[in-house]
């Protein structure tokens, strides 16, 4: 799939396939396609080619001439304002979409009682959006997009007008309630936390092309280049020279560093080239007085569940994240090894 603005392309060429029950995570920068993509699959927006189906419905072709309307293809669908109407109390609002389907009165309040059970609204049923806080509102936006049971609910950054704590607990309740409904979720965000914590897989873009797909834990350890390294988790990288490769673990020299430290690597890619980048994540570097590799603590930040480290080795700084309870001094000098490292493209 294509989609082009002019001369300038949003989606270069997107072919994903996701099945049914499952909770997948669009993740990048801003610009990268991610909404667009979600767009097209609402219907939203026309691809340039290609084709989109939606279980066994085929709801887009250029080539076919089908473009199936977004109220017909069964979509469910929460936007990062929640769009709830203000003069509509929270049992009209979830009902409105099952009002307009003409579905009976009955049907309508049973529906609706088991869906604030699920959301976490029950009692609240006839307040209006100003009596309700931000979390509550978004409750009422997914309990809305469920009701009529949709083949598929589309999340468009739906926690980033949330503070810190609500969203946190919020990732949770959503990813429970996808698993109670068994529904196939598409989530856009440009927050990597929310994709390691609900994903099923994560589908990491660039200036409208995918990186790397797989399950957060595959992504996060063995990430494909230095943009999906830098853009999932922390990172250092560093540059090695290649001394012996086989299979998918390499040998290499991080010059860069005091001693110049030889260690295996895992890789991605053919490291057949003599220099290579090699990435090493905070918590994968020990501070151990029995350790190997010299260094200079520059900087210490406490960070509640850690304790974080910048230190400099030769020229490379590097960051660190070491136990709470492993209180340094800045000017100190230490010793540490790596206990795990990762070739990636540049």
């Amino acid at each position: 799939m294509k989609k082009y603005f002019g001369n300038n392309y949003v989606i270069k060429d997107l072919n994903l396939e996701i099945q049914d029950g499952e909770f997948v995570t669009l993740l990048g920068p801003s610009g990268c396609g991610k909404t667009t993509t979600l767009r097209m699959i609402a219907g939203f927006e026309n691809p340039t080619s290609g084709e989109i189906f939606i279980g066994n419905n085929l709801v887009f072709s250029n080539q076919k001439g089908i473009n199936i309307p977004p109220e017909e293809r069964n979509i469910g669908m929460v936007f990062q304002n929640y769009a709830v109407w203000p003069h509509m109390n929270v049992f009209d609002n979830i009902a409105y979409p099952l009002k307009i389907r003409k579905v009976p009165k009955d049907e309508i309040k049973k529906k609706i009682e088991r869906i604030v059970e699920i959301v976490k609204l029950k009692g609240l049923e006839k307040r209006y959006p100003y009596q309700l806080s931000g979390g509550q509102q978004q409750r009422v936006a997914f309990a809305r997009a469920l009701v009529y049971s949709p083949s598929i609910l589309l999340l468009d950054e739906p926690l980033s007008n949330l503070d810190a704590k609500l969203r946190e607990e919020m990732r949770f309740e959503i990813k429970e309630i996808q698993r109670k409904l068994g529904i196939t979720v598409v989530y856009v965000t440009h927050d990597q936390a929310e994709g390691m914590v609900m994903s099923d897989r994560m589908v990491v873009m660039k200036d409208g092309v995918i990186q790397q797909m797989g399950e957060p834990l595959e992504i996060y350890d063995r990430p494909k280049s230095k943009f999906v390294a830098d853009f999932i988790g922390i990172s250092n990288f560093l540059k090695g020279q290649v001394l012996e490769a086989k299979d998918d673990v390499v040998k290499v020299r991080l010059n860069e560093l005091e001693e110049k430290p030889e260690l295996e690597a895992l890789s991605s890619i053919e490291a057949k080239d003599k220099e290579v980048t090699v990435v090493v994540r905070p918590e994968d570097i020990v501070i151990n007085q029995n350790a190997s590799i010299k260094a200079k603590i520059l900087k210490r930040t406490f960070l509640g569940d850690v304790m974080n480290y910048i230190i400099v080795s030769n020229k490379a700084k590097l960051r660190v994240e070491a136990p709470k309870y492993q209180i340094l001094e800045e000017g100190s000098d230490i010793k540490f090894d790596i206990k795990k490292a990762v070739i990636v493209e540049d």
